[in-house]
């Protein structure tokens, strides 16, 4: 039988796990609409990254611009 769900379940992974092709190095911060982290991407080259993880319901499409827009931004 499967436990409990959470409440307010966490934006981001445990440090040491893998979000697609990035492994998270450490957790930088947490607000409104999600998480931050120093990663290092895997491929197709490896580097240190900072990923950002939108919280579980807070995937509209103008939270989605918002950070499209960053990226582009920082890239």
């Amino acid at each position: 039988m499967a436990g409990p769900a959470q409440a307010n379940p966490p934006a981001m992974e445990a440090v040491g796990d893998r979000i697609g092709r990035y492994k998270l190095l450490e957790k930088i911060g947490e607000g409104g609409c999600g998480a931050s982290g120093m990663a290092e991407q895997q491929e197709p080259v490896r580097r240190l990254v900072a990923l950002k993880v939108i919280k579980l319901g807070m995937d509209t499409q103008s939270v989605i611009a918002r950070f499209e827009a960053e990226r582009q931004a920082l890239a």
